[in-house]
């Protein structure tokens, strides 16, 4: 199948500040009677959570909610997103998190400030 890549008509980086990478939870906490949860790791292999907003026109907003809807089948796709480390330098896989892209206007006719929450694919 053919690697998606996030549309080029849409800003290649994430509003800053705001952007939030976060580590991959990989690890399992258990309540004990007495002293110290126990932790265990889960997997080697996990998301990691990065968040941000974008700044829009109504185009593209209207390319954005397409892409999910379409291409990315309602946003259960993954894709190749620009890496916030170098300011859209490389790619890295991602796919939306419990979250799908919402916008809210701004003081600016035409603008809308929306919020994407990913998951990075190991």
């Amino acid at each position: 199948m053919t690697r998606v890549r996030w549309p080029a008509s849409l800003p290649q980086y994430m509003e800053r500040p705001g952007a939030r990478l976060g580590v991959a939870e990989n690890r399992l906490r258990s309540d004990v009677d007495i002293g110290p949860a126990k932790v265990r790791s889960l997997t080697p292999l996990n998301v990691r959570p990065l968040s941000g907003a974008m700044r829009l026109t109504t185009r593209q907003w209207l390319i954005l909610r397409d892409f999910v809807e379409g291409t990315l089948k309602g946003g259960v796709r993954a894709f190749l997103f620009p890496n916030p480390l170098d300011f859209g330098a490389t790619r890295i896989e991602v796919r939306f998190a419990d979250e799908l892209p919402s916008a809210r206007s701004t003081s600016s006719p035409g603008q809308w400030i929306v919020q994407l929450d990913l998951e990075e694919m190991p």
